[in-house]
């Protein structure tokens, strides 16, 4: 009688470990699912103001997303306050008519970056196209002058002007000057290459004796 107590209780054994085997072979795993981020294009990011939501892979809530926003890049540009032709006539000569000495130094030094500035500016005033042509025509005119670079734009009342050449007469600098009635502010230098820089702003007045200048 106990031989067969001990049988059954085998086999009871052995049928519950196959229930449990099952079970457990049977039972799906889970995995958590993920949610990626995908990347900013650097684009969008320059000219333009971006809230970019971040999505954690716990799959939150909206409102429990968290928010970064990127600044744009701010305008760098040294005559970043030059937008228009008038605020070019300002950044030189003040409400009184006095010209700015300090501003004049400051287009010597960067000239081709200034001639660059305000060649992008938009096309509103007829004085300065006209000037922009007559200078043009001027330069065109010059005589025994090797020309290896130039740069030339006019914005409001101011023209500017950048050569590089073999030489720059005292005539060629007077001729430049008269393409209107203007008072000249001139840089003349040579090069280790041995070519003159010639640097030039050209401020439009019908009655250069009554502008007045500060003091550097």
């Amino acid at each position: 009688m106990k031989i067969v107590n001990v049988i059954a209780l085998i086999f009871a054994t052995i049928i519950v470990s196959v229930i449990f085997t099952n079970y457990f072979i049977k039972e799906p795993t889970t995995t958590p699912e993920l949610t990626s981020i995908a990347p900013l294009d650097s684009t969008d990011v320059i000219n333009q103001k971006i809230t970019a939501t971040l999505v954690s892979s716990n799959q939150q809530s909206p409102e429990e997303n968290q928010k970064v926003e990127i600044q744009p890049i701010a305008n760098t540009s040294i005559y970043s306050e030059i937008t228009d032709h008038q605020s070019t006539d300002a950044f030189f000569i003040n409400s009184q008519g006095t010209v700015n000495s300090g501003a004049i130094t400051k287009v010597a030094k960067n000239m081709n970056k200034f001639i660059q500035h305000i060649s992008n500016l938009p096309l509103d005033s007829e004085l300065a196209i006209k000037r922009d042509s007559q200078l043009k025509q001027q330069l065109l005119e010059l005589k025994e002058a090797n020309i290896f670079d130039q740069h030339l734009a006019c914005a409001g009342r101011i023209c500017a002007i950048s050569l590089i050449a073999d030489e720059i007469s005292a005539e060629n600098k007077a001729h430049l000057a008269r393409f209107d009635s203007n008072i000249s502010f001139v840089s003349l230098n040579t090069n280790e290459s041995g070519e003159v820089e010639f640097k030039a702003i050209y401020l439009h007045t019908d009655d250069p004796s009554n502008l007045v200048m500060t003091q550097p």
